[in-house]
């Protein structure tokens, strides 16, 4: 069995203190009184996530003033917590520290040490013994964005939940949340870190299906896996895409293959917009973008999907956070599928998920836009013109300057007006005197990491 060590000590800046004043000058007295713990009452047990209390009756026999009971606690020899009380008279004094809740850390025993500690540095201590458990609870709750989900215990495993979710997609987004237990108890959390799964945050975890419907969800308090989650070795996802079905309306997951059920969508003569689809030689596709929800809408005539970032039943919008969605609204010169019935029909700056392209959002804050001049871009120069905003219409737009949305730009060819330079204020243009080869592919990224009114565009030539 794991054993824990609890120290209540005197501060390293005490000590450190004291071990620099070594000498005959000192005009601080050390050494003298006699700090003693009458008597203490602390729990003899305790479970992982407990506020554990304790009490100490603290006087000093020499008649030297008492300064501090300090409390660390430490698991085997790593220090994980501690708690200071300030002792400046003689008596009965309370505090609280915190039994961590940990990763794959077993029941095992811990120790108490208090350490009294008098204004002349002198110190006494005392140890005691505690067993500490990971809590065994009769529930966990799954929260989401708008309803609580109550998830029962494994009958062979306490520490493994599950709960079943009726779900429109394949995606659900949700934090673990464990009721406090006892008095002592806290409530705990579980949820998206840096690194994977975290206690003590409510950030969502990301639940992923293979297929739509009911999800079985579960999450160890133990390991703190939870399921489902992406596996990069299933089969590709079917997506219901046919002459008499145009609209595909659902989840769809970063790095997970898909397929259409018309196979005719799987042709070379296809425009699968490689910002969020990769083809691969199966025939499936890999989903580029970040998970979330899409709308793609399948056009026959022109063999191509147009492909929107969602949120709800709705095209999705930019956050003020710089999260969400990136469109495009400009001149009939640049377009997806490709330009050219745009341009023939002099569809310039209208607006609607019809006309307007949706950026990529390939990264948290980050969005792409990938195009082939002469394809999705005219060559000549003089022709280039469009603007980012925040939704598929008029309304939040980016500018170079002056407004809470602005960005800059890294590149020598695709520039960003400034209102006075002859190119409209925050519109995207070429200079004239920039060659656009017919054939070159660019990809232009817009980060949004440092905030909506930092925004960065950069331009790389494929």
């Amino acid at each position: 069995m794991k054993t824990f060590k609890i120290f209540c000590m005197a501060s390293l800046a005490a000590l450190c203190l004291s071990a620099c004043n070594n000498n005959d000058d000192d005009p601080l007295p050390r050494g003298d009184g006699k700090p003693v713990i009458t008597s203490q009452d602390v729990p003899t047990s305790a479970l992982f996530g407990d506020s554990l209390s304790f009490s100490a009756n603290c006087k000093d026999e020499g008649g030297v003033a008492l300064s501090t009971l300090k409390a660390y606690l430490y698991f085997d020899d790593e220090a994980v917590g501690q708690t200071t009380l300030r002792t400046k008279t003689e008596g009965n004094y309370k505090g609280k520290v915190y039994v961590p809740f940990l990763k794959d850390i077993p029941d095992g025993t811990a120790k108490l040490k208090l350490v009294l500690q008098n204004t002349h540095f002198t110190t006494t201590e005392q140890d005691i013994d505690i067993a500490v458990s990971r809590p065994k609870y009769d529930y966990i709750n799954l929260v989401t964005g708008d309803r609580t989900y109550k998830m029962t215990p494994d009958a062979s495993n306490p520490y493994l939940f599950s709960t079943t979710v009726q779900s429109a997609t394949n995606l659900l987004s949700g934090y673990i949340s464990a009721p406090a237990q006892g008095s002592n108890g806290n409530i705990i959390t579980f949820g998206e870190g840096s690194d994977g799964c975290i206690q003590g945050v409510t950030t969502p975890l990301s639940f992923v299906s293979t297929a739509i419907g009911n999800i079985k969800v579960t999450f160890n308090t133990l390991t703190y896996e939870y399921k489902p989650i992406l596996d990069p070795n299933a089969k590709p996802v079917e997506i219901t895409i046919d002459k008499n079905n145009l609209y595909y309306v659902g989840g769809l997951i970063q790095g997970l293959k898909y397929k259409f059920t018309d196979s005719a969508a799987d042709g070379d003569d296809w425009y699968y917009d490689p910002d969020f689809f990769t083809k691969n030689s199966d025939g499936s596709f890999t989903f580029n973008a970040v998970t979330g929800m899409y709308t793609i809408a399948a056009n026959y005539d022109y063999k191509c999907f147009r492909i929107w970032a969602m949120n709800g039943a709705n095209p999705a919008s930019l956050n003020d956070d710089g999260t969400g969605a990136v469109w495009i609204i400009g001149a009939c010169t640049f377009n997806k599928p490709a330009f050219l019935p745009f341009y023939q029909n002099n569809i310039s700056w209208w607006t609607g998920v019809k006309y307007d392209v949706c950026m990529a959002p390939v990264k948290n804050k980050v969005y792409k836009v990938t195009m082939t001049v002469d394809k999705q871009l005219h060559h000549d120069p003089s022709t280039i013109n469009f603007k980012f905003f925040g939704q598929a219409g008029w309304g939040t737009e980016f500018k170079g300057s002056g407004s809470d949305h602005c960005i800059t730009s890294t590149s020598n060819v695709f520039k960003i007006g400034t209102g006075s330079d002859g190119h409209d204020d925050g519109n995207i243009y070429v200079p004239n005197d920039v060659t656009l080869t017919p054939g070159d592919t660019w990809v232009l990224t817009l980060d949004l990491t440092k905030g909506v009114g930092k925004g960065v565009l950069s331009a790389v030539k494929k």
